[in-house]
């Protein structure tokens, strides 16, 4: 049976607040066990592409892409260059660049 737009609406303030928890354990855990931290940005995006969800900014833009961890000072390096941030991941060695 098809779902009612309320329950949509209910499943997805479910999943946000769900994918909210997920990001701060995450960040947490994320110098002590990164691969626990992994898993649970891994459950983050699983949840977002589930219930199609938009991610805030801070957690688009927190993790790495190719490995999944968690940027904290501990797992990546940040440089501003020329209107950019560009975030380097310790682990794996990417480079995201974002606009500032």
């Amino acid at each position: 049976m098809k779902k009612t737009k309320k329950q949509r609406e209910e499943e997805k303030r479910n999943a946000f607040a769900s994918v909210l928890a997920l990001w701060r354990e995450a960040l947490k855990i994320a110098t002590k066990n990164p691969e626990r931290a992994r898993l649970y940005v891994k459950q983050i995006r699983a949840i977002k592409r589930h219930v199609k969800i938009d991610l805030p900014k801070e957690i688009k833009r927190g993790y790495c892409k190719s490995c999944y961890i968690p940027f904290t000072p501990e797992t990546s390096e940040k440089k501003y260059e020329k209107g950019f941030i560009v975030v380097k991941c310790l682990k794996c060695n990417a480079v995201r660049r974002f606009k500032e």
